[in-house]
């Protein structure tokens, strides 16, 4: 069932995951941005002090991917 896949470009095969939460579970999000906000401020160091401009979303709402308005999940 866990197979290590490439990204089709080629590239060294590496693990992967989708994990679906449910929008209703604000506490999990809740808990999640507060883990995501710790590591932007652990890793700040690397960046000379400075958060960076362009940060890769880690939560993503598919609500606004695929604005079908219907989603009442996030993606993580």
């Amino acid at each position: 069932m866990i197979e290590v896949r490439s990204a089709g470009n080629g590239g060294d095969p590496k693990y992967s995951c989708s994990i679906v939460i449910p929008k209703a579970d604000i506490e999990t999000v809740n808990a999640i941005n507060a883990a995501i906000d710790c590591a932007i401020k652990k890793g700040i160091g690397k960046f000379g002090g400075k958060v960076p401009p362009k940060q890769m979303a880690v939560m993503r709402d598919p609500d606004t991917l695929m604005r079908t308005g219907m989603c009442i999940s996030w993606l993580l």
